[in-house]
This record gives structure tokens, sequence and C-alpha cells, in this order.
């Protein structure tokens, strides 16, 4: 793969659900949507922040800030629950995750599709 478009078109083909996926960070009542611009067909606010900083330090330094990095870490959160999967289905991801939970569509009115002690997820595919 040579951009971001091309993982883009890779990963939303074997789960299109990950542009819906929200991120819940409880211990300040935020929820993100990492990937939201991928049912736009665009790359992510905060992979374009990253880029613009790399490259372009001296001009777009203010784009390396919290909401960005927040989001590039909760990007990588749901890619890894997709990846490792039946381990977390199972429970059995160590150490189990505390500050990140998986928000809507996976949100339950219970708690989130298992309970926070065992940190059990079924990630459905559509």
């Amino acid at each position: 793969m040579e951009n971001m478009d091309g993982y883009r078109c890779t990963i939303i083909g074997a789960k299109p659900i990950l542009g819906d996926t929200e991120v819940e960070i409880p211990r300040y009542g935020l929820m993100l949507r990492p990937w939201d611009n991928w049912r736009e067909n665009r790359s992510p606010d905060w992979w374009r922040a990253y880029n613009a900083v790399k490259h372009q330090r001296h001009e777009r330094y203010s784009e390396a800030n919290l909401k960005n990095t927040l989001n590039s870490v909760c990007g990588l959160f749901l890619l890894l629950l997709f990846l490792y999967r039946k381990q977390a289905e199972a429970g059995e991801l160590m150490p189990n995750p505390v500050m990140l939970r998986l928000g809507m569509p996976f949100k339950t009115d219970r708690v989130f599709w298992g309970e926070v002690g065992n940190f059990t997820y079924f990630l459905n595919s559509r």
C-alpha cells in the first residue's frame, strides 16, 4: 500500500463498520470516531494533521495537538480490537483495556457488550 487511500479501500472492504464505530474515554466523558472520515472516502483528520506536521513542522506544528493524538490512539485501539477479535470475544486481552471502551454501535443498554471486568466484546461485522 502506498497511501492511506489504499488502506481505506482494503480495510473498509473487510470491516465496513469501522467508520461508524465510536470509542469512549469514560474518565473524561469523551466519545470519538477516529475513522469517521472514511465514510466520506477521505483520510482521517488526525492522519492529515500527522502528515502536515511531519512535512511542514515549522508551519503546521499547532496540529500536533491533544485532539489529533487522542483520535489516532483511538483509531489504533479499534484496529487492534478488530485484529484480535477472537481474543477480545473470549475476554483474553491482557491486560484488559481500562482507558478506552467501544461505543456505538457496540454499546448496549446494559454495559458495553460484555462486563467491564472481563471485557468481552462481540465484534460482529455488518
